[in-house]
């Protein structure tokens, strides 16, 4: 068996375990994703010998951007490694793979970036963008009397979509693949003036902040400036050092509770589904984009 074919049921058997648990609880177990950073760093010279250093670095850099967004509050912690961890097993689309596709009739379309871009694209597309999207929509419109200005917001947000109907018909042109592709974005694109109506009425729930750990993803946008001054929060997640400073300034300044966003989208199985679907036609987005040419 080739090597590569080996990383990628470690990848595949991984991602949808860390799927499991990420929709049944909320939480990727750290036993799992650090086993699957670890087999990935150690596959690395067995499986690519002549990229070992390139495979690295796409792990490195993954993990760094990730890191980047976790701290703003747009990815989680296991999100993060899960990430990492599929970097360093698939960094770049298998030929071997291509050629076992192509025999039952389907080319995938290869990316010349790393693999994992094609992962987390897609992924966010189905995900959050789209199903996500909509699925804030349809609890907007139902708790429509709760929020101030729902018919101006409304409006708002479709002025928001209307700056992508030049690109959508501009594209239109050049493959239809492309409105695949708008579309999630127009949708996700109307709800930036419910931002923080989506947080208040959906997320925002109180914490023991004697419980508070690195997956909790803080909302600022529901705390007092003072509160946040003095307890020194200016990001949405934190390291547990970083925690463990907090608590000590909560315990100093009197305070016992912290407002936080629980429930947050089930990234995970969107990232299976993702990983499944990228693996058999490449990139998804240039495989529809080829299929698609006018």
């Amino acid at each position: 068996m080739n090597p590569i074919m080996i990383n990628i049921a470690i990848a595949i058997l991984g991602t949808g375990i860390a799927g499991y648990w990420d929709h049944k609880t909320g939480i990727v177990p750290n036993r799992l994703s650090h086993t699957m950073i670890i087999l990935g760093a150690i596959l690395v010279p067995l499986t690519f010998p002549e990229r070992i250093v390139t495979t690295y670095a796409v792990g490195i850099a993954v993990f760094l951007i990730g890191f980047l967004m976790y701290s703003f509050g747009q990815l989680g912690g296991g999100d993060v490694k899960l990430f990492t961890a599929i970097a360093l097993l698939i960094p770049f689309y298998p030929e071997t793979l291509r050629q076992t596709i192509t025999t039952i009739g389907i080319t995938p379309a290869i990316p010349v970036y790393p693999f994992i871009g094609s992962v987390f694209v897609f992924a966010g597309i189905i995900g959050p963008m789209l199903i996500g999207s909509i699925g804030f929509h349809m609890k907007l419109n139902s708790k429509k009397e709760k929020i101030k200005k729902y018919p101006a917001k409304l409006r708002k947000g479709l002025l928001f979509t209307l700056f992508l109907v030049p690109l959508m018909i501009l594209w239109s042109f050049i493959s239809v693949a492309f409105l695949l592709l708008l579309i999630p974005m127009a949708i996700t694109l109307s709800l930036i003036p419910f931002k923080n109506d989506i947080i208040h009425l959906f997320y925002v729930e109180k914490k023991k902040i004697k419980d508070l750990n690195d997956d909790d993803v803080l909302a600022l946008e529901e705390m007092e400036e003072k509160k946040k001054k003095e307890l020194g929060l200016w990001r949405k997640t934190f390291t547990p050092p970083e925690i463990r400073k907090i608590k000590e300034k909560a315990e100093e300044k009197g305070y016992s509770e912290i407002e936080v966003c629980e429930g947050m989208t089930r990234f995970v199985p969107y990232i299976f589904v993702s990983l499944i679907v990228n693996l058999i036609v490449g990139d998804v987005l240039l495989f529809l984009i080829r299929s698609t040419m006018i």
